[in-house]
């Protein structure tokens, strides 16, 4: 089966998928930022887990390498990293909204990161999730919506051109 990194893997969406995947016989490493709930769900489950600083893309690359030398190689790496500001633009100071592409957006940017130093070698997937404010428009989610939309997906094609690349090619 499958080794799957988790990005944000105590909360609900993340937490949701591990279920799923350990239920299928997955292998994965849990990754975020509050060391009792990883410590929780790590028992729950008996998988790996480790505390990662998202806000830093070295610190997302260091969880990844240091996954893979203690339990081997990574397939797939999904960022389950978020959260939701609900206000009007005008409503929004620029802290908020810095704070919300910080989590959401850059984010994304770092297992990205990560994945195309990481999977470069043997192939894999990278999972984003996006949101459908980011298509369609709703009110109050003006935030949301351009943190999300820089995560949908045409970012994701050239890697994911890349990665198919390099994995045919080996």
């Amino acid at each position: 089966m499958a080794r799957v990194a988790i990005f944000g893997a105590t909360g609900t969406i993340g937490s949701t998928l591990a279920r799923q995947l350990s239920r299928r016989g997955d292998q994965l490493v849990l990754l975020g930022r509050d060391r009792e709930k990883l410590a929780q769900l790590s028992e729950e489950l008996d998988q790996p887990a480790s505390v990662v600083d998202m806000s830093r893309s070295e610190s997302v690359l260091e969880a990844v390498q240091q996954s893979e030398k203690e339990h081997g190689p990574i397939e797939g790496l999904v960022n389950c990293v978020g959260s939701i500001l609900l206000k009007p633009a005008h409503a929004t100071s620029d802290e908020e909204f810095r704070e919300t592409l910080e989590t959401n957006l850059f984010s994304s940017f770092a297992v990205v990161s990560a994945g195309a130093k990481v999977l470069r070698k043997q192939g894999g997937s990278i999972v984003l999730f996006a949101s459908a404010a980011a298509e369609i428009g709703i009110a109050n989610h003006e935030a949301i919506a351009a943190a999300k939309g820089g995560s949908s997906d045409s970012p994701g094609l050239p890697l994911r051109l890349m990665l198919r690349k390099t994995s045919e090619s080996t």
